[in-house]
């Protein structure tokens, strides 16, 4: 709902093949910036993942922030959605990475380290989300009462 209680118009359908391609070209921008980061933030050898960490925390973030604007505007394009909540920051967060970097780190007998990694990426990640959310609300005057009414678990 926006701010003044009203529901918000319900955008029109996106033909499947732009929904596609709006996927295609948001996840390839995100990976493409995923990618960057990494570069920018090598992993040293038996040190945290910095990189993946970033991303998947900035990811949690920036779709708190997402779904509280979405949850604002009267109507948005229908290609919006598919676009950044799904492709763009689909890309961008790599959950599978954190996967491959755990396995690497209990590999090398740093469970300690493998532990801390995961619930600093799932404690924090959740609190970005809410951030972004809080954040959201604030900046776009979403109603609280209602987040995440506007777009539903299998629309991300």
């Amino acid at each position: 709902m926006s701010a003044k209680g009203a529901t918000p118009a319900a955008p029109a359908a996106a033909p499947p093949r732009a929904e596609i391609g709006a996927v295609a070209l948001g996840g390839a921008l995100g990976s493409a910036g995923r990618w960057l980061v990494s570069l920018a933030l090598p992993g040293a050898a038996g040190g945290l993942a910095w990189a993946t960490l970033v991303v998947n925390l900035s990811g949690a973030l920036a779709m708190g922030l997402l779904v509280t604007w979405l949850e604002t505007r009267r109507s948005t394009h229908p290609l919006v959605r598919p676009f950044a909540a799904v492709g763009l920051l689909g890309g961008w967060t790599t959950y599978s990475t954190l996967v491959l970097d755990v396995r690497t780190t209990l590999a090398d007998g740093r469970a300690g380290e493998a532990l801390l990694y995961v619930v600093l990426t799932l404690v924090l990640g959740v609190g970005a989300a809410l951030a972004g959310l809080a954040l959201g609300h604030r900046w776009f005057g979403g109603d609280d009462a209602h987040a995440g009414s506007v777009v539903e678990e299998d629309e991300l």
